[in-house]
């Protein structure tokens, strides 16, 4: 079926791939086989990072495949529209190898800032020739219109033929909410709907967000409010760290970060610190002795709306990677117990390293099953439920989930979330704390499962619900304390 130039893409790929397996050796490459991963077997980004490099690359390469594989994951429906402006066959009869290399191609032209253009043609254009011998002609031709397509003008407000440029500042201390830089830069045909007639259509195909998720935002869909969301899911968000207090303190951590130039501010919380670009984690002085983790200020709310206190025993029910069981554990002095389930034993290890590395022993880890009778007896005095859920509030970080959520995830996921809910319930002391909490912003998720939830538990009672919206300062999400009458 030959998709019209205003359509977003659907979620198939145009053909079979007629490329085949390569063994990454460069950045692009890399970048592709990562990509190549998601579409054959809905692997991670992250993981197929680690797990598909050839041989070891530079930091500089690494990070060049990780931006790359990013960005064209985050943007598809965008430069897909451009594709379909150059491309004379119809996208569906295009190897999806093909098509994907073309995605690396206009990534690197249009989206990514600072890489020289003779080096993204000439090492995309290498690229195809070592997947299939015959598509470096296309690709060379392709990629020299999208050169010449280019005005090299830009405009601060959208058009059919403004392709977005988003670039996210975190809020500096005090504000309330990121800035958001958006430029657009100008082709010489449109390739998107026009915003003021069909602002849906647009938002869909330049910032590359599926209409069905879009319906489900909670804005009323304001045109502009809209727009800003969905620009903010084009970028990584914004880079939170959160102190040790047990090994340092905010304004010692913040010292040394300036020392080695790093450009950072306080934020809302006590222990919360914003960076201000993206960085290698590992090299920042005071990581490998344990002085801080990263996670986004929303969900460090979890744990301080929870306020666990030293002694308390508290259940983390959902628990890895570790960063709200460690921030519970640093809360308490590391005096009590948090014990953290998880149904993967793999990903308690994770877990189990970062306690660890922050030097907290308080934290015990368990694995448990489907069945609720596997997690831990209580009386608990706390517990938390950071429930599975649709991502939908963290769409940046986790590119992969605007591709692979369904309507039935929609109806599936509130009966689960609930079930845990009720789990932890039952597990919690008279005139304990219970907090539940996703990273989603979708309401059913969220309030519903919250309605639901007191409904059928009279003996709890709402104390907070707090929806955070995605840039304002971080990343989306919901929480809700509950207490035991």
């Amino acid at each position: 079926m030959t998709r019209s130039p205003h359509r977003e893409p659907d979620r198939r790929p145009p053909a079979p791939s007629a490329g085949g397996a390569i063994e990454p050796t460069t950045a692009r490459e890399l970048a592709f086989a990562c990509l190549q991963a998601f579409d054959d077997s809905g692997f991670y980004l992250s993981d197929s990072l680690d797990r598909l490099q050839g041989r070891p690359l530079s930091t500089a390469d690494r990070a060049l495949a990780m931006e790359l594989s990013y960005t064209v994951l985050r943007r598809r429906a965008t430069l897909d529209a451009v594709l379909r402006q150059l491309v004379s066959r119809d996208p569906a009869s295009v190897e999806r190898d093909l098509w994907t290399v073309l995605q690396l191609g206009v990534v690197q032209l249009l989206l990514i800032p600072g890489l020289p253009p003779h080096a993204a043609v000439h090492e995309t254009v290498e690229l195809a020739k070592r997947i299939n011998g015959r598509w470096g002609g296309m690709v060379n031709g392709v990629l020299r219109s999208l050169q010449r397509l280019v005005t090299g003008n830009v405009a601060d407000a959208p058009s059919a033929s403004g392709v977005p440029i988003v670039a996210a500042d975190p809020a500096r201390e005090g504000e309330g909410a990121a800035c958001l830089e958006i430029v657009y830069r100008q082709l010489g045909a449109n390739v998107f709907p026009d915003f003021a007639r069909d602002p849906v259509g647009y938002v869909a195909t330049a910032f590359s967000m599926p209409r069905e998720l879009m319906a489900r935002w909670s804005n009323g869909w304001d045109p502009a409010a809209a727009l800003r969301q969905a620009a903010w899911f084009t970028t990584p968000g914004v880079l939170s760290l959160r102190i040790n207090p047990l090994r340092t303190d905010r304004v010692r951590l913040i010292e040394s970060l300036r020392s080695i130039g790093a450009e950072c501010w306080p934020g809302d919380l006590p222990e919360s610190i914003r960076l201000a670009e993206s960085t290698r984690i590992a090299r920042l002085p005071g990581f490998e002795d344990g002085h801080f983790s990263v996670q986004d200020e929303s969900a460090m709310r979890i744990v301080d709306l929870l306020d666990p206190r030293p002694g308390e025993r508290v259940l983390d029910l959902c628990s890895a990677p570790g960063g709200k069981s460690t921030h519970a554990a640093e809360r308490m002095l590391d005096q009590g117990t948090v014990v953290a389930c998880d149904l993967s034993e793999r990903r308690l290890r994770l877990v189990e390293q970062s306690a660890a590395r922050l030097g907290l022993n308080a934290i015990s880890t368990q694995l448990v099953a489907d069945d609720p009778a596997s997690i831990p007896d209580g009386p608990f005095d706390a517990a938390m439920v950071d429930a599975p859920c649709s991502n939908m509030g963290v769409l940046g970080k986790r590119p992969e989930a605007r591709w692979r959520l369904t309507e039935e995830d929609f109806q599936e996921l509130p009966a689960l979330q609930l079930r845990l809910l009720e789990a932890a319930a039952e597990r919690v002391k008279r005139d304990g704390r219970l907090v539940y909490s996703t990273c989603s912003i979708d309401a059913l998720e969220n309030e519903g499962v919250i309605r639901q939830f007191l409904a059928r538990q009279p003996v709890w009672s709402a104390t907070t619900q707090l929806q955070s919206v995605p840039s304002e300062p971080g990343d989306g999400g919901f929480v809700a304390v509950l207490r035991r009458n």
